[in-house]
């Protein structure tokens, strides 16, 4: 598993940086597939993710709107009623950071949800891991929040073992899962089912202060 799993606090922070900028550059390779968005056309996936055999429908509908800081709608419906059984959005503001990934293990294909929102010096991550029911209701497996300070976690004050925790928790996620759609730092980028990504998460400001 590509994570954090290494000490933080017997090795200095200007190692850490040369490691993380080396895992971003293995990131970056193998996610050349991401698109950064150039049209208003919408982006279709065809997936069971009610476990029915039959296709449901996401759609990625691509705004990248300055303006109203509208980044992406997502929507997903039943294969066999065409019913909206979910709807989430990816915007541009740091309040409407989101991402919604297509996670895929032995049970099928899941939605994992990830919000990295960061302001002001103060961070609350949030992620969820659900499907749907037969119904076409939403089955939350999996949930867990993070709230922390900036300050805190780069100076090892407090948190820093419980961060890394939680960020291995989310990348083992991402590391099974391709990018639907996502607006963490304020950029929209997006994923293809003809061409997975995946998408992990780095902390990267742990080195800027």
């Amino acid at each position: 598993m590509l994570g954090l799993s290494f000490c933080y606090r017997t090795i200095s922070k200007q190692m850490l940086k040369y490691i993380f900028i080396s895992i971003v550059f293995i990131m970056l390779t193998s996610c050349s597939n991401t698109h950064k968005p150039e049209t208003n056309n919408d982006i279709v996936w065809l997936v069971d993710l009610d476990n029915d055999g039959i296709m449901d429908k996401i759609i990625v509908d691509i705004l990248n709107d300055n303006n109203t800081g509208e980044g992406a709608r997502i929507s997903i419906y039943k294969g066999d009623s065409g019913l909206l059984i979910y709807s989430a959005s990816a915007d541009l503001p740091h309040i409407g950071w989101n991402g919604l990934y297509l996670f895929q293990d032995e049970n099928g294909s899941q939605i994992f949800s990830w919000h990295p929102t960061i302001y002001q010096g103060l961070g609350s991550f949030h992620y969820e891991l659900f499907s749907f029911d037969a119904k076409g209701n939403k089955t939350v497996l999996d949930s867990s929040s993070f709230e922390f300070s900036m300050d805190a976690i780069r100076s090892e004050h407090s948190g820093l073992d419980e961060f890394v925790e939680y960020i291995q928790s989310v990348n083992s996620y991402l590391m099974q899962s391709s990018l639907i759609a996502e607006t963490d730092g304020g950029i929209l980028l997006y994923g293809t089912q003809n061409n997975p990504t995946v998408k992990m998460y780095i902390p990267d400001w742990l080195f800027y202060s």
